[in-house]
């Protein structure tokens, strides 16, 4: 906690933007706003009703996974200026 509080200071003589500690990073940020669309775009297609027991724990994991992958894709398409949307 100490380290942090420390590596703040420093980041922030660089960056006022970064003294403060909700600050993230740009790339962190998008990623997480990508996560958040795929996550909107799913659950518009197929709704938001999930099983229940094992099956709608599988049927969760699976989802974050495809979410994840959406924005990781996301990612590599607008660093090598491609369309992704």
């Amino acid at each position: 906690k100490d380290d942090m509080n420390r590596l703040r200071m420093l980041a922030g003589n660089l960056n006022a933007d970064w003294r403060g500690s909700d600050y993230m990073a740009p790339a962190l940020a998008r990623r997480l706003r990508d996560f958040q669309f795929a996550q909107e775009k799913r659950r518009k297609k197929y709704g938001k009703e999930r099983p229940w027991g094992i099956l709608g724990l599988y049927d969760h994991l699976a989802s974050v996974r495809m979410d994840v992958e959406w924005a990781e894709d996301a990612a590599w398409r607008r660093q090598n200026c491609e369309p992704y949307l």
